[in-house]
């Protein structure tokens, strides 16, 4: 029965879920050459400011302009007052890059700076919190012994910034619940619900796993969207069965309808959730773009509404050939698609399948024709602290607007029924203007030890819309198109 628990990883594991711009930020403008160059934020006022992502300023933040301490010059290590502010010495007269530092964020590295009265956003750093938030499922009409599965997913509500890095590990849940078939024990993710139902396979075999567990690093509202699915389930089995992988399955995967609350996350938080509030009762015209044969496609359905994406159905198409996506309409809501292309790897499987490697497209206009970037090779680190990596071939019609890189604790661990489940803590950003084939890697003083595995994440950022300026920070994974992404663990 193991492969029954692979069935279930896959499913959750297709379903990954665009804010305006501020005001203040890092601008740039194109040079003669076609790159770009940094402006700062022509403000008057000091040397730098220290904010959040909602532009408040954050006091006690340090900041290191250069590469070292003391590098380019000495006094070069700075802490920001309770504006949020630093002055600098008048010796920072070169672009140098400032990373920065504070209490609950994200350390952050902004290359090749130069002191113009900007201010520098940072992200919410990963808590050590586990917060479970749990629940029924309801809503699924009644079930009869039909040839096809229904099954819930409960996934938290996503950005057009965690689409675009397609990180798993945001998506699925850590912790897993077992449920007893036959006698066998499966590991199931604690967001997939399967309510009570009854299918054969073989012999009957009834599930009855109507609720889900979701975890939270923080406490606060979280908004999440509970997804009906449906599956015939005999084909999918034997797919499993067969080696099959996800993507493609995918084509089997219906989307029926769902839900989306916002969720008190506290302490023992308990929220029933059902999945028949909104239906999937419209299409998406999608046209596959053309990849080669030794590349496989996912494309995703979208409903974008009010700064956060919903999926609403997966496909695997066939390159060039159009499909149909499934989605719902509300007021002030719009259709998306977000393809992730992949190569084909030896050994693919429903639970062996590499996701680290890819490049994606977010179209805001589904009918609109565009091009991947390259899928890029892993980047590699020296001794010297140098990391490099090999940018991918221009694409006409795609400005190459920035270089984003991410450095994660990751650490694995043993759940219920022996499942190892990865978690993964983000601990440094990178940010720099172009594409570059190289980034120095700051020496941040008294850096802490490392126990876990380090994870360096490269991701080159492209914009169908050239000419657009460009705000180095959270805002900018908000308003790319294209990615092309890989990492390497160390």
């Amino acid at each position: 029965m193991k492969f029954l628990s692979y069935l279930f990883v896959a499913t959750v594991a297709a379903l990954v879920g665009c804010s305006p711009q501020g005001e203040e930020g890092v601008l740039s403008r194109k040079t003669d050459g076609g790159r770009l160059e940094s402006l700062g934020n022509p403000t008057a006022g000091p040397a730098l400011r220290v904010v959040d992502e909602m532009g408040v300023p954050i006091h006690n933040a340090s900041v290191l302009v250069g590469f070292a301490l003391d590098e380019p010059f000495s006094g070069n290590f700075y802490t920001s007052d309770d504006k949020g502010d630093v002055i600098v010495p008048q010796d920072w007269v070169s672009g140098l890059p400032v990373t920065i530092e504070a209490p609950g964020y994200l350390r952050a590295t902004f290359y090749d700076q130069l002191p113009q009265g900007q201010s520098f956003a940072l992200r919410s750093a990963d808590q050590n919190e586990s917060i479970e938030v749990k629940g029924d499922t309801r809503g699924y009409g009644r079930l009869v012994k039909d040839g096809v599965l229904d099954v819930g997913i409960v996934l938290p509500a996503a950005t057009r910034g965690a689409l675009i890095q397609f990180d798993m590990s945001s998506f699925i849940s850590p912790e897993v619940d077992i449920l007893d078939i036959m006698g066998q024990q499966i590991a199931l993710p604690s967001n997939i619900a399967i309510p009570k139902q009854t299918e054969s396979y073989i012999f009957p075999i009834t599930f009855d796993k109507s609720g889900y567990r979701l975890f939270f690093r923080s406490r606060g509202i979280e908004r999440v969207m509970a997804v009906h699915i449906r599956f015939p389930f005999k084909t999918v089995i034997d797919g499993v069965r067969n080696g099959s992988d996800i993507i493609s399955l995918a084509n089997e995967f219906q989307f029926v309808g769902g839900s989306i609350k916002d969720l008190e996350v506290t302490k023992s938080a308990m929220q029933d959730l059902t999945v028949d509030e909104i239906a999937f009762n419209k299409t998406i015209g999608f046209n596959a773009p053309r990849f080669s044969s030794n590349h496989s496609l996912l494309t995703f359905g979208l409903v974008e509404k009010e700064g956060y994406l919903y999926p609403t159905d997966i496909k695997n198409p066939v390159p060039g050939k159009k499909i149909d996506l499934r989605a719902f309409e509300t007021a002030g809501s719009a259709q998306r698609v977000l393809a992730v292309l992949r190569k084909k790897a030896e050994g693919d499987d429903m639970k062996n399948i590499n996701l680290s490697e890819m490049s994606t497209i977010f179209y805001e206009t589904p009918s609109s024709e565009a091009e991947f970037l390259d899928i890029i090779e892993p980047p590699t680190l020296s001794s010297n602290g140098e990391l490099s990596m090999s940018p991918p071939r221009s694409v006409k019609g795609v400005a190459e607007v920035a270089t984003y890189a991410l450095l994660s604790d990751v650490e694995k661990k043993k759940a219920d029924g022996g499942v190892t489940v990865e978690i993964k803590s983000r601990r440094w950003e990178f940010y720099s203007l172009n594409w570059h084939s190289d980034l120095k890697i700051p020496i941040w003083p008294s850096e802490r030890s490392q126990k876990n595995v380090l994870r360096w994440e490269i991701l080159y950022l492209g914009d169908s819309k050239e000419g657009q300026s460009v705000e180095l920070g959270p805002q900018l994974l908000e308003s790319v198109s294209h990615v092309s992404r890989n990492s390497i663990d160390l």
